[in-house]
């Protein structure tokens, strides 16, 4: 029977409910709005089927082998001025739905919170492209998943490296008909602090969430390098690099505890693809179209699945990488996120009714030299000038 009882030790998969004969577990909200299993003594019958299936309890570590390295621009400027990198996802979900097949991926809901959804035409497809760094509900998305392949269909399951692990597990073997795909993850930040967040936006702007359009956490309205957080409303756009949600989200403030030791990561992934930004671009490459600052993919293909399906990609400019050398630059791939007092504190404070703003400020402090750097870099890139200060910061 599934009982947390170190969070650690849970990624929120959903795993354990799906593959549950009795329907005994559910996924709920803690105080810090991350999804944990809950068990129903009353209706488990104590089988072991949701411990076995565990990728946290019992993992099961991947097959050992040096996966291809690839980087990818999509050739369409347009798409891949839309896509977080170089457009990887969107080539390949283009390809699974023009057979036919489905793509499961996150998207925004109404209420601009986060879930996993099918999409089966290009149109809609535009909904899971863009990175959405906000933990997302799964919901009954392995169930579709597992009986979408069942009656012969093509489906792309992207997430992060734990959801795949989690749809691998629930579902068993490969299955010819199912691509995996995870995405390079940094951690995932929760749920409660997005919301949080999204309402303090709202009331700073005098708006409704239902004014929203768009909200974009990958901009690339100053370039790939220098993403923007952007959210798009009825009155017009808000613009920055330092909203206080992204902030705290790069500084660890509120992630899943399971991401500070994440066993996903130290077996190896389950998924046949993992895409990622190719960070360090400028130092593997000459060329030139990897070097526009446009964004740029960095594919790792682990499987023979995956290397079928990035044969199937025509449209786009790919050139082959070493893995060990581009890992150098993207850490966040193998590594865990380091675990600080910062997270408490930040969660003590949003306790006593802190804003997030508030609370990111007084849990992380900024010192005068990254304060300093924060306001050069964007001057300094307008004048051509670049890497100084991330030399300076070595120093």
């Amino acid at each position: 029977m599934i009982n947390i009882v170190d969070k650690k030790c849970c990624c929120g998969c959903g795993a354990c409910a799906e593959v549950c004969p009795t329907q005994a577990i559910s996924m709920s909200v803690d105080c810090e709005g991350f999804r944990y299993p809950v068990t129903d003594v009353s209706t488990c019958i104590s089988c072991g089927k949701c411990e076995r299936q565990c990728p946290f309890i019992t993992p099961q570590a991947a097959e050992a082998h040096r996966p291809e390295g690839l980087l990818l621009a999509d050739n369409d400027d347009c798409q891949r001025a839309t896509a977080s990198s170089g457009g990887a996802f969107a080539l390949l979900a283009s390809n699974v739905i023009d057979a036919g097949g489905i793509v499961f991926g996150a998207a925004f809901d109404s209420n601009w919170g986060v879930h996993h959804i099918g999409v089966e035409s290009i149109a809609d497809l535009s909904r899971l492209k863009g990175s959405k760094y906000v933990e997302s509900n799964l919901g009954d998305s392995y169930a579709k998943v597992a009986e979408a392949v069942a009656a012969g269909r093509r489906v792309m399951f992207v997430g992060t490296p734990c959801q795949v692990a989690g749809l691998r597990r629930a579902i068993g073997k490969p299955h010819p008909y199912l691509l995996l795909v995870d995405v390079a993850c940094h951690g995932i930040p929760s749920s409660k602090v997005w919301g949080h967040s999204l309402k303090e936006f709202c009331d700073k702007e005098s708006i409704s969430p239902n004014d929203i359009t768009a909200i974009n956490f990958r901009d690339k309205v100053k370039g790939w390098k220098n993403y923007h957080f952007t959210v798009t409303h009825r009155s017009g756009n808000y613009s920055t690099r330092e909203f206080p949600y992204i902030l705290g989200f790069a500084h660890d403030l509120y992630l899943r505890p399971s991401c500070h030791a994440c066993r996903i990561k130290e077996v190896g992934s389950y998924a046949d693809i993992t895409l990622a930004d190719a960070w360090g671009i400028e130092h593997t490459t000459s060329n030139a179209r990897f070097l526009d600052d446009k964004g740029v993919s960095f594919v790792m293909v682990h499987t023979d699945a995956g290397r079928d399906a990035m044969a199937g990609v025509k449209t786009a400019t790919v050139e082959s990488i070493d893995t060990e050398e581009m890992l150098q630059y993207n850490r966040s791939i193998v590594t865990s996120a380091p675990h600080t007092a910062e997270r408490e504190r930040f969660f003590a404070l949003l306790a006593q009714g802190g804003s997030v703003a508030h609370c990111v400020a007084k849990a992380h402090r900024v010192s005068l030299k990254q304060r300093l750097e924060r306001l050069l870099t964007p001057l300094l890139l307008r004048l051509g000038i670049k890497g100084f200060t991330k030399k300076w910061r070595r120093k």
